[in-house]
């Protein structure tokens, strides 16, 4: 009984594995061992071969995930407009929907093909460097370039041309699969700013714009002017979510943002409008502290770090630098400058404004004074008004008033332009400058924390380089004109943030930042859609 129960209970291991043993009688203990070897052999190769068949399973169902995945990765970004409006509080839609990511250049070579028919001039036509841009077009003040630049109504044709020079560049790279690095981060100028820098201006918006301009270049983002606020908005719509920011004026912000559910205005997105602007993309340049972005203060950059002297502002620092501009004029040595002083006013009205007593140029500039002083300045003068004591050399480019403050011994402020990068110049050349005080506490006049300067960037540098000064005390002031003839600098003064190279730093840490991200922690809902229950951070 033993030995059948121990035969009955191993057919069904037997039946169950055909491969170890066959369950058929035997006729001989020796056939037994000669079919027992073979079987075994023939269970290992069973076994290998089974081994193998799994791995295979195993691979394909890998390979099949990969595959899905990918999948997933390279259909997300086709979205289509239904589906990111019915999913207005899905924050990882918006972007997805701009622009398939199949064939991108599409959309490109239409907006090209629309601004080339719109554009009078090649591409070639301009350069599209904006070292040649700066220093190229703009230098002779009696070229004929200068004329038409200055003197004729604006034309947008050349705006446009570099527009168009930029886009084939972009179209070029993402035909061929060889842009590089961050060419095809795309950051839109849509602002005045950058048109004026364009078209030659030298006012201390336009060069901030272009010190923006050439550090985009140089970190090699795709950086695209606009000629108008439509404009930036149609290039948007063309290259969808290769944008990674757009420069918009500060009210026009707002105002796409107060008006986002008007049926007839809009640009900022919305579950309508899913393909405008995300609000947390608009970006707006302002030249003094505040903002009225709807996402807060740091939505705004500035030209200067005004946080560093009034902690109650919180806009975002982007700067210019004013490094490679300076340093394209040669440095005088003070042996070979005149005695001469350079008035900072491109406008009559500043020296009207009376900050500074008028009868300071009239006097030091006397041949009876044993070191008389010449003063020179460059404004536009339309009403015939002339300052005695001062010659003016009318408006100039930016690299011929560079040239002529390079053979002066000092710049003196006048209360107006506030926060001109002219100081900076000045001091890169070696020049000093002579800082107005405007208001101070009465009580404690010496307290350079409550001054408000012309500069308030430079008030706390001291001679040689910046001489401060009460804006009512004449006689302190010609004293110090009269000192700084002899006081020479020790030579180019650059302070560190205004090099290129933290230029560079601060402007890719701009363009690279997750604004998106940031936004997220500005608001209850999703503002790239328009949310009603948006709440500002300085909401009480």
């Amino acid at each position: 009984m033993k030995n059948k129960s121990s035969s009955e209970s191993d057919i069904p291991l037997l039946q169950h594995n055909p491969g170890i043993l066959d369950a058929r009688p035997f006729e001989s203990s020796e056939e037994i061992a000669i079919e027992v070897s073979r079987n075994k052999s023939s269970a290992c190769d069973d076994g290998q071969n089974q081994l193998l068949e799994r791995n295979k399973r195993i691979a394909y169902i890998l390979y099949a995930i990969a595959i899905i995945i990918i999948y997933a990765i390279f259909t997300t970004a086709s979205t289509s407009n239904a589906d990111i409006a019915a999913s207005a509080n899905d924050s990882d839609a918006y972007d997805n929907n701009l622009v398939a990511s199949t064939e991108p250049y599409k959309t490109v070579t239409k907006l090209f093909s629309e601004l080339s028919t719109t554009s009078s001039l090649e591409p070639s036509a301009v350069p599209s460097s904006v070292e040649m841009i700066e220093y190229t077009l703009f230098d002779d003040v009696n070229s004929t370039e200068y004329k038409y630049l200055h003197d004729t109504k604006y034309d947008n044709s050349r705006i446009r041309n570099v527009t168009v020079s930029r886009l084939q560049t972009l179209l070029d790279c993402l035909q061929t699969s060889s842009c590089s690095k961050n060419q095809k981060t795309v950051v839109i100028l849509g602002t005045q700013q950058f048109r004026d820098f364009l078209l030659g201006s030298v006012s201390g918006e336009a060069i901030w714009a272009g010190s923006m301009l050439a550090a985009g270049d140089e970190l090699g983002f795709t950086m695209l002017p606009a000629d108008s606020p439509e404009e930036a908005l149609t290039i948007y719509h063309m290259i969808g979510n290769l944008t990674r920011l757009v420069i918009l004026e500060n009210p026009l912000v707002g105002q796409c943002w107060r008006q986002r559910t008007n049926a007839t205005f809009h640009c900022v997105a919305t579950p309508e409008h899913p393909d405008d602007i995300p609000i947390w993309k608009m970006m707006a340049p302002v030249f003094w502290p505040g903002c009225d972005h709807p996402l807060g203060d740091e939505w705004c950059i500035v030209p200067e770090n005004y946080h560093s002297w009034e902690q109650f502002t919180h806009n975002t620092y982007v700067g210019y630098s004013i490094e490679k501009a300076c340093t394209k004029i040669p440095y005088v040595p003070w042996s070979e400058r005149q005695n001469r002083t350079f008035i900072l006013a491109k406008q009559v009205q500043y020296f009207l404004d009376l900050h500074v007593n008028l009868t300071v140029f009239d006097t030091l500039s006397s041949a009876e004074r044993k070191y008389p002083i010449k003063f020179y300045t460059t404004y536009e003068n339309n009403t015939n008004v002339t300052i005695p004591g001062v010659t003016n050399l009318a408006w100039l480019p930016r690299q011929r008033f560079m040239t002529e403050l390079s053979l002066s011994k000092a710049l003196i402020g006048l209360g107006n332009p506030r926060i001109s990068p002219s100081p900076w110049d000045a001091l890169c050349l070696g020049v000093p400058f002579f800082n107005p005080i405007l208001g101070w506490d009465k009580t404690r006049p010496y307290d350079r924390s409550k001054w408000h300067t012309q500069h308030d960037g430079v008030k706390y540098l001291m001679p040689p380089y910046v001489y401060n000064f009460f804006e009512d005390d004449t006689e302190t002031l010609m004293s110090l004109l009269e000192r700084a003839m002899t006081n020479e600098l020790p030579g180019r003064f650059i302070p560190r943030h205004m090099t290129n190279s933290e230029m560079l730093k601060r402007f890719e840490k701009f363009v690279t930042k997750n604004w998106r991200a940031r936004g997220m922690k500005e608001k209850e809902v999703h503002a790239e859609f328009g949310g009603e229950d948006f709440v500002r951070r300085n909401k009480p």
